[in-house]
């Protein structure tokens, strides 16, 4: 970062201009990415739509793309409350020693579902089993965050 560009709460682009320009930045490529998508999915339908449907159907995803966007060309070092080093943060610390523990129990967990699937027979649909399974992944994940969070804290 140079020296003489002031920090702001939400940042200056990458390429250059004010907190201002990279908010409409944001915005407005929010509103062409959705536009299209929406577009597309309206095309592809069977359904005779409304001019407005297309809009309308875009109008829930803008916010997550305009965050989607802002944080693809935001620079950071003109953020005035952006941590230095992110990835040495103490959640960065919390969060790593769960995720490779939680891995590790998937490994096994799923390793032994899928023997005993195999020996016994079982059968569940697809659908069932991912779903347990992401539910076991959360569970997991979180007991063992907890654990390390008050080990280390």
């Amino acid at each position: 970062m140079k020296n003489n560009v002031e920090r702001s709460r939400w940042g200056r682009s990458k390429f250059g201009g004010s907190p201002i320009a990279l908010l409409a930045l944001s915005l407005g490529l929010s509103a062409l990415i959705t536009l299209v998508l929406s577009g597309t999915i309206a095309a592809s339908t069977d359904y005779e739509l409304p001019w407005w449907a297309i809009p309308l159907t875009a109008l829930p995803f803008m916010p997550v793309t305009a965050v989607a966007v802002w944080g693809l060309c935001v620079d950071r070092s003109t953020m005035s409350h952006a941590l230095k080093n992110p990835e040495q943060s103490i959640e960065k610390i919390w969060y790593s020693k769960p995720a490779e523990i939680t891995f590790h129990i998937m490994l096994f967990t799923l390793s032994v579902a899928t023997t005993l699937f195999t020996i016994f027979g079982w059968n569940a649909p697809a659908t069932t089993l991912l779903t347990v399974a992401t539910g076991f992944c959360m569970v997991s994940f979180l007991i063992s965050y907890q654990i390390h969070k008050r080990k280390v804290a």
